[in-house]
């Protein structure tokens, strides 16, 4: 026999209702082992100390206090009971506590300026109004940059070429440039660098060159090392062009070939700038056009570039 064996027949063995070989088993084990024998003399003494303890009687009412407790309602029901119980009271009073509030609320909206001026979106300068302005004008702006900025195109009384218009400008044949706008366009072309710079697109594609400059020069001198900023020298001197102002413009190219001598338009500005040398009678634009025409001979402004060779620089 095991010694947990032996300890779970010490119940039996107290109550002697243990016998034959089972008993004799026990006996044997507890004179071999003396770890069982401790565990049994502390068995019987814990069985005789609580026989001595004798019965004790609940006290009055203890039966009831338990019932109560069992049936007593847990706290979401309480709680639920005293906000709606008797439906026919509460319900009308709680309705009447929400027009109490709705109408208080009424009275301090029309009495205060204030928040009636915030809960109005006016028509033209909301923040809805302003948001969906900004998507628009950043949806325009992935679209112009998915391209390389077409050749700029001055404006001439006389219609050009339908072949060479976008790539020839013709500066003999232009009529005087209009007044300059600049300065009342510069006051209003600040702002962060997307929204300053879809300006400029919007308006450069409208055309409205004077306005555009202005943006142009903005967004270059407040966002200086923004990565579209090649981008907007170039289309500056576009604009510039477009306007004839072929001093400016030849400025603006050159400053892009020197300032991001690595960058993709570097081509077109190189063959703009002999353009605008061209239209100035500057014997360097030849110059020009030979080193646009060996860096990039198979450019789109390349053709024109030869003429212009052949025509102007013998």
């Amino acid at each position: 026999m095991t010694c947990d064996e032996a300890r779970e027949a010490f119940s039996d063995l107290y109550d002697a209702t243990l016998s034959g070989a089972p008993l004799a088993a026990l006996r044997r084990h507890l004179e071999d082992c003396a770890a069982c024998r401790a565990e049994w003399t502390a068995f019987q003494r814990a069985v005789q100390a609580v026989a001595r303890l004798g019965s004790a009687e609940p006290s009055p009412g203890f039966a009831g206090r338990v019932r109560q407790r069992v049936e007593a309602p847990s706290g979401w029901r309480r709680l639920v009971e005293w906000l709606f119980l008797p439906l026919h009271v509460k319900v009308p009073i709680q309705a009447l506590a929400l027009l109490l509030v709705a109408f208080a609320g009424l009275l301090i909206y029309q009495q205060s300026p204030q928040v009636r001026r915030e809960a109005e979106v006016p028509q033209s300068g909301g923040r809805a109004a302003q948001e969906i302005g900004r998507a628009d004008a950043q949806k325009g702006e992935q679209a112009e940059r998915q391209a390389l900025p077409a050749s700029p195109r001055a404006e001439p009384d006389r219609p050009a070429s339908p072949a060479r218009e976008e790539t020839r400008p013709l500066a003999k044949s232009a009529a005087p440039a209009e007044p300059r706008k600049e300065g009342a366009a510069r006051a209003t072309a600040t702002g962060p660098a997307d929204e300053l710079y879809a300006a400029a697109l919007r308006d450069s594609a409208r055309q409205e060159h004077d306005r555009a400059i202005a943006e142009y020069r903005a967004f270059i001198a407040q966002h200086p090392r923004d990565a579209r900023v090649p981008d907007a020298r170039l289309r500056l001197a576009d604009a510039y062009f477009a306007r004839q102002r072929y001093a400016e413009a030849a400025a603006e190219y050159e400053s892009l070939t020197r300032d991001f001598p690595d960058s993709p338009l570097i081509p077109p500005a190189l063959f703009r700038h002999g353009q605008a040398r061209l239209a100035l009678g500057d014997p360097a634009a030849c110059g020009i056009l030979r080193e646009a025409l060996r860096r990039s001979p198979d450019a789109p402004e390349a053709p024109e570039a030869r003429d212009a060779l052949a025509a102007r620089c013998p």
